[in-house]
């Protein structure tokens, strides 16, 4: 894992720590009241809010599993010259193919 990747990581488990801790700090009074909750036009009638940090805290931690590595650019070692691919036959040369007269 790289720097943005543990970075990530731990925004995540920082959001989940929260979460857990107003979930379980949280007074609950009687369980018939919701919340509603609006971000970005989008609506959630949830008991507890303080679920959607935990869910959201999980979700960054997952993410650097789905999110493609970056390509190394120099995958061969460059202090052993016989690890690298080496001369070799060059190119196959291409040959044109006529296409046939009917």
């Amino acid at each position: 894992m790289d720097t943005f990747d543990t970075f990530i990581v731990a925004v995540g488990v920082a959001l989940v720590l929260v979460g857990l801790y107003l979930f379980i700090s949280g007074k609950q009074g009687d369980g018939s009241r919701n919340s509603n909750v609006e971000g970005f036009g989008i609506k959630i009638n949830v008991s507890n809010p303080s679920i959607i940090l935990v869910v959201i805290g999980i979700g960054l931690i997952l993410l650097p599993k789905f999110l493609p590595n970056a390509p190394d650019p120099n995958p061969y070692i460059a202090s052993d010259p016989n690890n690298g691919p080496g001369p070799g036959p060059g190119p196959e040369p291409i040959i044109p193919v006529q296409p046939a007269a009917y």
